[in-house]
């Protein structure tokens, strides 16, 4: 991780800001975050950090809470909203509504007048271990017919995967672990978007 934000430092000046997909942590313990917290310090960009499977072991979810707030949250940027969704339902037994369909309805109807396109962020995937499988359809009918987002990453699969999970037009880019040398780069232009992978 030390070895991935020097290098995104390097490029801070081409660089907006930086998202971590989660999993912060390995068993969610307090030294965890805090040794996270301290690496993480060291970047020179604004960062937005999700939480994790992981990150919910032990403690953990009540320390993200506290350190970093509410665990879906959205922001614009440059006209973009980005929407960022707990997908880690198997942490709640798959009795909470996780992910939370309402909050991404709700995301559509505000500040419409603020932003033009839409990103979808999660930790886990449709599909994957950690999501709610009885709901992929209907998670997916929601981002496409209220936040119609350009594209959604996703962390948890410790490697590249570019998919079109639904065959409906809408990839999904999902990263690899810091461990494995590389992150990706977003660049999203007026009309479009382009990814690269960088190896550090």
């Amino acid at each position: 991780m030390r070895d991935a934000l020097n290098d995104i430092n390097r490029r801070k000046d081409s660089i907006d800001f930086v998202i971590h997909c989660g999993d912060l942590t390995d068993t969610g313990t307090n030294k965890e975050f805090e040794w996270c917290d301290r690496v993480m310090s060291n970047l020179q960009l604004p960062y937005v950090a999700m939480i994790g499977n992981h990150d919910f072991l032990g403690t953990g979810e009540e320390y993200y809470v506290k350190k970093y707030g509410t665990k879906n949250i959205s922001m614009i940027a440059g006209r973009v909203k980005f929407v960022f969704l707990n997908t880690n339902a198997t942490e709640y037994d798959h009795v909470a509504s996780v992910p939370d369909l309402n909050y991404i309805r709700q995301q559509a109807e505000e500040d419409t007048d603020k932003f033009d396109r839409t990103i979808v962020l999660m930790h886990a995937r449709p599909y994957s271990d950690q999501f709610n499988n009885n709901i992929a359809e209907p998670f997916e009918y929601y981002l496409q017919n209220f936040l119609k987002p350009m594209f959604c990453i996703n962390g948890h699969d410790h490697s590249t995967k570019i998919d079109d999970i639904f065959n409906d037009g809408l990839f999904y880019y999902g990263l690899p672990s810091v461990v494995k040398r590389k992150y990706l780069i977003f660049t999203i232009t007026p009309s479009s978007y382009h990814y690269e992978i960088v190896d550090f």
